[in-house]
């Protein structure tokens, strides 16, 4: 069940929802948790709309304090509260437990797509960039996974459990408390969008400060030997304040955005409230019954500031999914050849052959003829830049060539598999990596 994850597209996904539903393919495997955290989201809503029902029976017990109603109404704030606290429990563990699998498989899934992914991807990415998509945004959508749908889920059913109980005791109340709900809707798409329109721009601003803070690190020797300790520190000042900037924007759009749908959630209540002392709209309606409806109206103002609050985390999370994305839809190394030996003999032939790095370049190997007999030693020399090493990447097809052809022991590179050629070759690289394993 673990190991149930979705297939990888053929294309990333086009919309903020098609990244979401991607996402939530993610959660099929753990279906039991998140219904248990539905459950208990449920509960929840409906503890908090008991709260309000309440109210008129708080009335009642007031102006008839008999031995009963102190019973019942002691009883009712207990279980309201406890039924809250076994809700919240059911959610957030659960929904917690999903998130945490969700981002376990695919941080996995990102790293075996890594794995697989030609050397011109590597080339084309730096190697910061790459780990920050494993760890910051991966993070990112953790909050989309776990406490924006919890939140989503425990406050949106507290909003129509509430809202359902207005309808039923006044409808005509409830519709002037909903006439601010277009104004509201508007102010949320707008923040919405700018929220992952930024997002992005964070992700991106922190896989550069991960970038410049690994190179400066790993290359600590030659940045001091060369005395480049200020143009680093100035470089990783430039990043960091990209990051910065970024980020108090996003804070100042969430900041405006809460204040001004509490705003007019208020003039929504306040409307509500003149409204209410009109005989015609007020009807029949009890004390009792009048305080409960201003209650789950008041309520309510809470679960829509949450709700509206934590678009901030879904965007954020659907712009890092986005980009996560995008490297499990590379393409991968291309292994079509079958050929697999035990052992070859180690005759190397180059047959004019030609290599590009891109399509857009010229050749920087161009017409390259070698006969290299099995057993025989070869030291390619030559100036720095002339094609030494890129030849001798050819052979493990870290790079494939694009002219000619390459053979070992009468077979041509490409009909081998490319677990069987590797398993032939021993490198010695350049940059030596030790793994601490």
């Amino acid at each position: 069940m673990m190991n149930a994850r979705p297939e990888p597209l053929k294309a990333p996904p086009t919309s903020g929802w098609e990244t979401y539903k991607r996402l939530l393919r993610y959660v099929k495997p753990f279906w039991l948790a998140f219904s248990l955290a539905v459950v208990g989201n449920v509960i929840y809503a409906a503890a908090s709309t008991g709260m309000a029902a309440a109210m008129e029976y708080v009335i009642t017990a007031i102006e008839n304090p008999t031995d009963e109603n102190r019973v019942l109404l002691t009883s009712m704030i207990v279980g309201v509260f406890a039924l809250r606290g076994m809700g919240t429990f059911f959610s957030q563990y659960f929904i917690a437990y999903v998130g945490r699998n969700v981002i376990n498989a695919l941080r996995n899934d990102v790293f075996d797509r890594l794995m697989t992914l030609p050397s011109r991807y590597f080339d084309n990415n730096a190697a910061g960039r790459l780990v920050s998509k494993l760890t910051f945004n991966v993070e990112q959508v953790a909050e989309a996974t776990t406490n924006a749908v919890t939140i989503t889920l425990r406050e949106g059913l507290t909003i129509l459990g509430l809202l359902s109980f207005m309808i039923y005791t006044n409808w005509k109340l409830t519709l002037v408390f909903l006439i601010v709900g277009p104004i509201i809707g508007g102010v949320v798409s707008y923040a919405s969008k700018r929220f992952r329109r930024i997002s992005k721009r964070i992700q991106g601003s922190m896989g550069d400060i991960t970038h410049v803070a690994s190179e400066s690190i790993s290359g600590y020797r030659v940045v001091r030997t060369f005395g480049g300790e200020d143009y680093e520190r100035e470089r990783f000042r430039d990043v960091s304040a990209r990051n910065l900037k970024q980020s108090l924007k996003m804070a100042s759009t969430q900041a405006i955005s809460v204040p001004v749908i509490q705003v007019l959630v208020a003039i929504a209540i306040a409307a509500l409230v003149w409204t209410m002392l009109s005989p015609e709209i007020r009807g029949e309606m009890s004390t009792g019954q009048l305080v409960a409806f201003i209650t789950a109206a008041t309520t309510m103002a809470k679960p829509i500031r949450q709700v509206t609050s934590v678009h901030a985390k879904i965007q954020k999370g659907v712009a890092a999914a986005y980009d996560v994305f995008e490297t499990m839809d590379e393409e991968p190394e291309h292994d079509e050849g079958t050929y697999a030996p035990e052992r070859v003999d180690g005759h190397i032939e180059f047959d004019r052959m030609s290599f590009r790095y891109r399509d857009q370049l010229d050749n920087v190997l161009e017409d390259i003829t070698l006969d290299i007999p099995a057993g025989q030693s070869v030291a390619l020399v030559g100036r720095s830049g002339s094609g030494k090493s890129t030849m001798v990447s050819l052979l493990p097809r870290f790079y494939e060539y694009t002219g000619g052809d390459i053979r070992i022991d009468g077979h041509s590179l490409k009909d081998y598999s490319l677990s069987a050629l590797r398993a032939q070759i021993a490198l010695v690289n350049q940059n030596v990596v030790l793994f601490n394993d």
